[in-house]
């Protein structure tokens, strides 16, 4: 073969080495194909549709060619430096590598690039290998330390578990790295390639095979678990093209078949030869005898596919013929075969099984005599030609009969099938020769006598001979026939048959099949063993079992030994519970279809049984029990099996000895048939029963009527026959009756109060006739609800299923039904059998009893339910159940535990009904049926009723599921079966309870039924009561996880073990959420599943379907342990060095090499997890590529800093670097990862800042985005959610990337990253599309049609994470489950209500990412912002702000969905605005803000007043804040005014001005009233009426808005209005009150309504207007009488005062008291100086200290020498204040002094003077003593001086000081 060329299946060698590249094995591939991969994989289907796999799949049974010189110097090229060029970081040894591939070459025979591709493989998958190779002991005392200290066979398998590899992790490590072992571990990987690629083919040939042209008519394709139909279709083709090109059939494919099975059952003869030399493992020869004999039943599942692919109307070719017989007559047809190995003994079963059909199928006896039979008479024998049918080669059927005889003459079961198959074709060849020789001779006979009575004949004889017109022939001799012969069949009877002997080989054939190897016997048992097999080789074979017996019947009839080979065939033994499972049930070509539609099949068993009914019932009623699995349907749809016995033609039974009541007729025929004369009643009253005739009327009228119902009567003139007379008489009547109602009525008589018994023979139903009655109306009520389910989507009233139980109900007797009988039959067997007073056959009769209930739940649940509730069944009234006595009295004993798992299958039906008929249920729906008034879905069972029954069976279920763990079963699958459907529905109970609706409480949900049982799952698993007792089932799963099987030909125990360990995994994960969800503390649970955390590990490398849950269950583990209040344990702590080295490893392939995204997703997710969930090792691994134990090694540094592999923070950097050919999802969750990185180690962002490339892919991928906006293509509204959201990301990851390069000084990424962010300045701030027509329509439409239930009941919760799209916030599956039986569901053209909430998941999708495109945006621009000197981001800037705003004011979304939406939006836009203001920003863009600020308030339409009652005012104090900021943007500057042309004249520009000047005046005005003047009112107003409600940031914030309005150019002309408007408000009044009050207002003592109030007061005072009024109304005397004046009074009122009370009130003081006798002073002049002077005598102390504080330190006399001196801002603004007043005082007493006295105000102004002028004269000194207060103070002190000092708060205490020494000296600073 030509060397592999680089390309997928095996690319460049040094991306393999690099596992950049992960190499894609057929293990991978076909696991891929059968079980994990739910969707098509493009990576998966371009690696099968590779070139070279193509190649590979023409040549299937030699995958591996030989070595040839071309191969070898492909090598040589393919591992040459040029190509693969080791480094200093590399990690592997291309030396090693190239010997050990060299080595499997010449080992196992293959060419060199095939074997260095196996190497390679076992290269990239050697963590995954190291991880199953044993535990450390550190792992190991982990592991029993959670296992704990009890004595069960959990525990004990543990401690196997554990111990199998006690050597230290060192010694572990240095066996697992030896060339032998790597060599080992090599070879197996050969082998399991082999296997796993003949599986392959395997899937493809089936694929394709059936829909080829040779397959009979009729048959349809079932594929099995393939994931793509075309993909597989197409490779099957490329296997069919030979084929097809031939034109032979698929002959030369079944010969090389042939060829391998030859060649791999003689090396098995010989051995591997693998220990000649090398010290390799003996176990490995195990191995290799197991992968060659599962390569041989591969191959042989092959040819029998092609086989029946052949076509089973034509004779196989005489070379494959001869061919296989020659192979097995070789090997004796395998008898003897028997492997050394007891561990492959399973497999013999399969291999024999395999060919046994085979040889028969080879031989074809049907389909050979019916193409003899074909041929024309004088046809004669071929020339040896192989590929002509076998059947036409003497020499080779001549061969086959001697093969056989020979073989015959030793008994041989596996043969027997062939033997008997060829003896009837000899025997069917024989009988045709011996046929057409009669016939030959008859012709010669009669033709010698016409030609004796007609010598001659004339032209115009006309006469005709044998009814044909005579035509004038040659006369032909006597002998003329004779000389012809008898063509081929006599020669073959020559060569077959020694007429010289006496003995008979047919017969001799024929008993030595049947009487000496028991082929019924055999065939049967291979029919039974099939269940293990694959589910396709199960149904071939037993399809070509039935085709057997079809051929056999015809010679030995209807036999018992052949029924059983039926029933094996149509059953495959497989229960209720495995037969609905089975997609055979709907396959055209399965073997209940051939048995149904196959005329031969249907009449030799079906008609046969029927024709004996009911004189030997069971085998009709096993058969129909058998074929009522079958999905064919009638033409009127309902079940055929149901039609069937809707109308039988015959009654068949014992006559009694007595019976006279009949005569025969038509006796010249001597048919011994019969006419009755009297009617035969076919039921008849007991014998307690029959007293009652007579005694009482009124009851016995109606027995008597029952018993002579039409139903159930055979009519006087029913014609019958007498079929035997020798002995008991037995008589078929030809009677037509309803076989459904006499089932009935059979069921009945086993009731102990029933009245009547089976009047044939005079007893009730005989036990096994019950059973199988049962059974068969389970299984067929099944069928017709599938059948029901699949075509309409609900179960219909008048459908099949409730057609047949009214019909199996319509001769009981008054108030019964089929149903009820079933019930009573349940109630009475079950005391029977707990009393003691029965046998095991009556567990048998419940156990299918218990399957007819769980049929009944979807069709009449309520029944069932009602039933239930009254049973004993369960302890519902604390006596205890009988389900607990069954168990521990007879299935604990023979660890059988059928009763148990059918109870545990009805239980969780029930749980589904009670999910699916919740809604139902609520609104009480009701259904009339003929069964009376009955709620047929449960909605009349009291919800009581209900929740006790499902509490019973949880609190069953759970003991279940924590003990069976340690049980002993007879049948393993059992336990695996209990665990996975106890787990899944315990599962299901908390999904259903706590996934939806997060506002209700768990009993008032739409599922509340379920919340006790839920609560006491929790309690169970949850509480910290529970111990290693509780963890015993997880353990125990994990460990049976540890040991899954292969994928073999015994396909059903790895499915189930697979199935049961995935169950309990998703329990466990789920369990943990849920401890976070409803706030449990932590458990017992997460500690031990921390403690087994190595066995987590290892279950990830096991198999691929455990990868995801594994990783969920981890994700939760870890965020569950991080909602703890101490630190969580380490995950990465708990697992030995080398195997969380491993483990993290195999996470960093990421879903590698199929690139699954749902696998790449989960692990990101657990990432993201991981590193903000307070996990440091795990996070140091994924953000640096090396665990923190080689990290802190640091002697090693260096070395591990080489051969780390690349960090996953750098392995997502490098993917996004090209994130346009990434998947939306999984680029969402890797940027996700990324940015919860960066914010919780910002440490890790060194490596962001040297990827360049990356941040240039993703803010150009964001320049990229189109606007989002909703589509009516579900795809592309999808593809928007996920843009958007990756937006949002891109967002965060930017801002913290310009964040770091902020600190490190560097701008250019900020100007770079600012122009591309055009998407989030058009849509971040924007309106989201929220559809409000589609939500609405959808809320009023829903609750409408479904009363008593809202939307809310299916809003998901945080229990799952949540995917964008049509499943994102209302569960749709839970929805379609509960309402998909109302048509308006659905709709009519799929537009109902289930669209509709698709549609309104997708558009919460948008709107979900568009608000976190908003936060995104919102970090973004604030770090902008620190660039904000630029003028381009004043502008980005203020626009945002201003987006903000209007799109606020246009919103009109729901206010309790969206209300969060806009204070976001506003406090975004107040941070903006305040990085504007303090930027001193002032362009038309910042101006502007102002109006659309109050325009944003003027829509909110609210006030102070409003929003405090409500509860929620934080909205409007952010909009009043950001107002605030607007209104100081214009302080001082001129309005915006648009800009003109330049012809236009100033008058006109100045027109404008003066406009806009008044348009902003009047808008300030309009502010002051209602912002100021009425918002201080309600304010006042709620500070004594509610005071929790307001703050004192209130008041301050309408004092800031004041001030600031006040400060705009041209508001000082509207002072009079404003007055007015205070006034009117009587604003001042409310000032002064609120000053009165504040120390009876104290927050936590400090009257800090009284520095706010007397602000207030203060910003009054500034308008002269205002400071008059305020003088008249004598506010002085108002704050001097006020009580906190007292407190200001005080001697400890100071600066350094100990208490927020003095320092409050010295605050007031400096702040606001003497600012406001200044203002008073300059606004009214000498007319209120006196009241002034007087006023500051009332506080001595506050002078007197004034100038003590201000003293230099040397001069202090109050303060000891040994005091440290500060001086603060305070103190010198206070002796500012106070000399200011000073001076003006002065002034006016020397103006107006005789006309008012002003007193002296006692005020040091000397001292003042001295301590200024020493302050001034001692810089430094100031500067050290200079102590700073207030917040603002401590700014101050931080910022750089404008002019002179180092700070800019010694600048302001400067200035203060200078401005004292000028008052005070009257002179002006130099």
């Amino acid at each position: 073969m030509v060397p592999i060329p680089e390309s997928i299946y095996f690319p460049p060698l040094d991306r393999c080495l690099n596992e950049r590249e992960l190499l894609i094995s057929w293990r991978t591939a076909y696991v891929s194909l059968t079980d994990v991969v739910e969707q098509r994989n493009d990576h998966l289907e371009r690696f099968l549709l590779d070139p070279y796999v193509k190649r590979l799949l023409a040549q299937p049974f030699d995958p591996f060619p030989a070595a040839t010189q071309e191969t070898k110097s492909a090598f040589e090229t393919k591992t040459a430096a040029i190509n693969v060029t080791p480094t200093t970081e590399s990690t592997y040894n291309i030396t090693e590598i190239k010997e050990d591939a060299l080595w499997l070459s010449k080992k196992v025979k293959i060419d060199e690039i095939s074997a260095l591709r196996l190497v390679i493989l076992e290269y990239q998958t050697r963590c995954a290998s190291q991880l199953l190779h044993g535990f450390s002991p550190e792992e190991a005392t982990s592991l029993q330390e959670a296992g704990g200290d009890l004595n069960t066979e959990t525990s004990r398998l543990l401690a196997q578990t554990v111990l199998s590899n006690g050597m230290p992790a060192g010694d572990q490590s240095a066996l697992f790295e030896s060339q032998a072992s790597t060599r080992c571990r090599i070879l197996q990987i050969y082998l399991s390639e082999r296997r796993h690629f003949l599986e392959c083919i395997q899937i493809f040939l089936q694929a394709a095979s059936s829909s080829h042209p040779h397959q009979p008519p009729g048959h349809r394709r079932a594929r099995g678990n393939e994931t793509d139909g075309a993909l597989v279709d197409r490779l099957g083709e490329v296997l069919l093209t030979p084929v097809k090109q031939s034109g032979s059939g698929y002959g030369e494919m079944i010969l090389s078949c042939i060829a391998t099975t030859r060649k791999i059952i003689d090396d098995l003869g010989r051995g591997s030869g693998w220990f000649d030399q090398d010290d390799l493992q003996d176990s490995l020869e195990m191995d290799w005898f197991g992968s060659q004999l599962l390569q041989v039943v591969h191959v042989l599942e092959i040819m029998l596919c092609l086989i029946q692919a052949e076509g089973r109307g034509r004779p196989q070719s005489a070379a494959v013929a001869l061919g296989w017989c020659k192979l097995v007559k070789q090997y004796d047809f395998f008898e003897q075969f028997s492997p050394p190995y007891p561990s492959v003994m399973p497999l013999i079963s399969t291999f024999k099984s395999l060919v046994a059909v085979i040889s028969f199928s080879v031989i074809n006896p049907g389909a050979s005599s019916e193409y003899l039979a074909n041929l024309p008479e004088d046809s004669i024998a071929q020339e040896n030609r192989s590929e002509d049918p076998y059947i036409v080669d003497l020499d080779v059927v001549a061969e086959l009969h001697r093969m056989f005889v020979e073989t015959a003459g030793n008994p041989s079961p596996i043969a027997s099938p062939a033997i008997f198959g060829w003896a009837i074709l000899i025997r069917a060849i024989r009988d045709i020769s011996t046929s057409r020789r009669e016939a030959r001779e008859v012709r010669q006979s009669q033709r010698a006598v016409d030609d004796l009575g007609n010598d001659s004949f004339t032209d115009d004889d006309t006469a005709s001979y044998d009814g044909e017109p005579r035509k004038l022939r040659r006369r032909a001799s006597a002998s003329s026939e004779t000389s012809i012969g008898g063509g081929i069949f006599d020669d073959i009877m020559d060569r077959v048959v020694d007429r010289s002997s006496s003995d008979d080989d047919i017969e001799f054939l024929a008993r030595s099949a049947v009487d000496g190897s028991h082929v019924f016997d055999f065939l049967t048992e291979i029919a039974s063993n099939t269940a293990e097999m694959t589910d396709t080789t199960s149904r071939k074979i037993r399809y070509d079992i039935l085709e057997s017996v079809r051929c056999f019947a015809s010679v030995v009839g209807y036999i018992p030994e052949i029924l059983n080979t039926v029933l094996s065939s149509l059953t495959n033994s497989c229960g209720y519970w495995n037969v609905s499972s089975c997609e055979e049930a709907e396959a055209a070509d399965s073997p209940l279809a051939l048995f149904l539609y196959n005329d031969e099949l249907r009449e030799s068993f079906l008609g046969a049984a029927l024709s004996r009914y009911p004189y030997e019932r069971l085998p009709f009623l096993k058969i129909i029990r058998a074929a009522s699995a079958s999905q064919s349907l009638h033409e009127n749809g309902s079940p055929l099996v149901m039609e069937m016995l809707g109308s039988m033609p015959t009654f068949t039974y014992e006559l009694p000895q007595d019976f006279r009541d009949y005569e025969t007729i038509q006796e010249e025929e001597n048919t011994n048939t019969i006419q009755l004369n009297q009617p035969v009643q076919l039921f008849e009253l007991r014998n307690n029963m029959k007293s009652l005739v007579g005694r009482f009327p009124s009851d016995s009228q109606a027995l008597v009527i029952a018993q002579s119902s039409d139903d159930f009567c055979i009519p006087a003139g029913t014609i019958g026959r007498i079929i035997s007379d020798s002995g008991p008489r037995i008589a078929v009547m030809f009677h037509e009756y309803s076989g459904l109602r006499y089932l009935g009525k059979l069921l009945e008589t086993a009731l102990a109060a029933g009245e009547f018994v089976d009047a044939i023979t005079h007893q009730e139903a005989d036990h096994d006739s019950l059973v199988e009655i049962v059974g068969f109306m389970a299984t067929i009520l099944d069928t017709s609800t599938k059948l029901e389910r699949a075509s309409t989507g609900r179960i219909d009233p008048q459908g099949p299923s409730h057609r047949l139980l009214e019909e199996a109900s319509d001769g009981l007797s008054r108030n019964r039904d089929v149903v009820s009988v079933g019930f009573s039959l349940f109630e009475e067997q079950l005391y029977r059998l707990t009393d003691g007073s029965s046998s095991e056959a009556t567990l048998e009769l419940l156990v299918t009893l218990m399957r007819f209930f769980h049929a009944l739940v979807p069709i009449l649940p309520g029944r069932v339910w009602s039933f239930l509730g009254r049973s004993g069944l369960l302890n519902l009234d604390g006596r205890g159940g009988k389900l607990t006595s069954i168990l521990t009295g007879v299935e604990l004993v023979t660890n059988r535990y059928d009763f148990l798992v059918s109870s545990m299958h009805l239980f969780n039906a029930l749980v589904e009904d009670t999910t699916t008929h919740a809604v139902l249920r609520r609104s009480g729906s009701k259904t009339m049926t003929r069964f009376g008034s009955i709620e047929a879905l449960g909605t009349g069972v009291p919800d009581h009723i209900l929740s006790k029954v499902l509490l019973s069976l949880t609190r069953s279920a759970v003991d279940v599921f924590l003990n069976s763990c340690n049980w002993r079963f007879a049948i393993p699958e059992q336990r695996l079966l209990l665990s996975r459907i106890v787990a899944s529905t315990l599962n299901g109970i908390l999904h259903h309870t706590y996934g939806v609706d997060d506002l209700s409480e768990p009993a008032t949900k739409l599922v509340g039924i379920l919340a006790p049982a839920a609560e006491h799952i929790i309690d169970r698993f949850l509480s910290e009561s529970s111990g290693h007792i509780h963890f015993q089932p997880m353990l125990r799963a994990l460990l049976d996880g540890l040991s899954t099987p292969d994928p073999t030909s015994q396909a059903s125990m790895p499915r189930l073990w697979r199935a049961h360990t995935t169950a309990v995994l998703q329990f466990t994960a789920t369990l943990i959420r849920l401890s976070t969800l409803v706030g449990r503390s932590a458990s017992q649970l997460e500690k031990l599943l921390f403690l087994t955390s190595p066995l987590l590990a290892r279950l990830y490398a096991v198999h691929d379907s455990y990868r995801v849950p594994v990783i969920q269950l981890l994700k939760s583990l870890v965020v569950s342990a991080a909602n703890g209040s101490g630190e969580p344990p380490s995950l990465l702590g708990h697992l030995g060095p080398q195997t969380s080295k491993n483990f993290l490893h195999m996470i960093s392939e990421l879903g590698k090499p199929i690139d699954d995204d749902a696998h790449a997703i989960t692990i990101w997710k657990l990432l993201s997890s991981v590193v903000s969930n307070r996990q440091q090792w795990f996070a140091i691994f994924l953000l640096t590529g090396r665990t923190p134990r080689e990290t802190l090694k640091e002697s090693d540094r260096n070395q591990a800093a080489e051969s780390s592999p690349t960090p996953l923070l750098a392995v997502a950097l490098e993917e996004l670097s090209h994130i346009q050919t990434v998947p939306l999802p999984r680029a969402l969750a890797m940027l996700e990862f990324i940015s919860l990185a960066q914010n919780f180690w910002p440490w890790a962002m060194s490596d962001l800042q040297k990827k360049s490339n990356f941040i240039t892919a993703i803010s150009d991928h964001v320049e990229r985005i189109s606007q989002v906006g909703e589509s009516s293509n579900n795809k592309t509204a999808i593809e928007a959610c996920y843009e958007t959201r990756i937006a949002a990301y891109i967002a965060e990851i930017l801002a913290m990337y310009l964040y770091h390069a902020r600190q490190m000084g560097i701008s250019e990424p900020a100007k770079d990253v600012l122009r591309k962010t055009g998407f989030y300045r058009r849509a971040a701030v924007a309106v989201p599309n929220y559809n409000s027509s589609l939500h609405g329509n959808l809320k009023h439409n829903f609750e409408v049609k479904f009363k008593g239930c809202s939307l809310q009941d299916f809003k998901r919760t945080s229990l799952e994470t949540r995917a964008y799209g049509r499943e994102f916030y209302y569960d749709t599956q839970l929805a379609e489950k509960m309402l998909s039986s109302d048509p308006a569901w659905l709709g009519r053209k799929n537009d109902g209500l289930a669209e509709e909430m698709a549609r309104a998941n997708v558009n919460l999708s948008l709107v979900d990412a568009q608000v976190a495109v908003l936060y995104g945006w919102k970090m973004l621009a604030v770090e902008l912002s620190t660039s904000i000197e630029d003028a381009t981001v004043q502008n980005i800037l203020a626009k945002t702000v201003s987006d903000c705003l209007i799109s606020n004011i246009r919103t009109h979304l729901p206010e309790n969905v969206f209300r969060h939406l806009s204070q976001t939006r506003a406090d975004f836009a107040l941070i903006l605005s305040q990085r504007l203001i303090e930027a001193n920003c002032r362009n038309l863009e910042v101006l502007k803000l102002l109006s659309i600020v109050w325009e944003t308030l003027r829509n909110l339409n609210s006030s102070f007043e409003m929003v405090l009652a409500s509860g929620d005012a934080s909205y409007y104090r952010t909009l009043l804040k950001i107002l605030y900021l607007a209104l100081q943007a214009h302080a001082g500057t001129e309005p915006p005014v648009a800009d003109v042309d330049s012809r236009v004249s100033a008058s006109p520009q100045a027109a404008q001005k003066v406009q806009a000047t008044n348009a902003r005046a009047e808008m300030v005005l309009e502010i002051i009233d209602k912002v100021v003047a009425h918002g201080f009112q309600d304010l006042h107003r709620a500070i004594h009426e509610q005071p929790d409600a307001s703050t004192p940031a209130d008041v301050a914030l309408i004092t800031a808005i004041l001030q600031a309005s006040l400060r705009i150019p041209g508001v000082e002309l509207r002072h009079n209005q404003i007055l007015t408007l205070m006034a009117s408000c009587d604003t001042a009044r409310a000032a002064t009150t609120l000053f009165s009050w504040s120390d009876k207002l104290a927050v936590d003592g400090d009257p800090i309504y009284g520095e706010l109030s007397i602000q207030l007061l203060l910003e009054l005072s500034s308008m002269p207007a205002m400071a008059e009024q305020l003088a008249i109304e004598g506010v002085l005397g108002h704050i001097s009488n006020a009580s906190i004046t007292s407190y200001i009074r005080r001697a400890n009122v100071s600066p350094f005062a100990e208490g927020a009370g003095p320092q409050r009130c010295y605050s007031i003081w400096v702040r606001g008291i003497l600012p406001l006798l200044l203002n008073m002073l300059d606004a009214v002049g000498s007319p209120v100086a006196m009241d002034i002077a007087i006023f500051l005598n009332h506080f001595p102390n506050l002078l007197k200290q004034s100038v003590e504080l201000f003293e230099a330190p040397d001069s202090s006399r109050s303060m000891m020498s040994t005091q440290a001196k500060h001086i603060t801002y305070s103190t010198v603004s206070e002796i500012h204040s106070l000399a200011l007043i000073m001076y003006i005082l002065i002034s006016f007493r020397e103006s107006m002094a005789g006309v008012v006295d002003i007193p002296e105000v006692q005020w040091d102004a000397v001292g003042a003077l001295e301590s200024a002028e020493f302050w001034i004269g001692t810089r430094q000194v100031l500067r050290e003593r200079i102590l700073p207060l207030s917040p603002r103070e401590v700014e101050w002190s931080k910022q750089k001086a404008v002019g002179y000092g180092q700070n800019r708060l010694e600048e302001k205490v400067v200035d203060e000081l200078t401005g004292i020494r000028e008052i005070l000296t009257g002179e002006e600073a130099p």
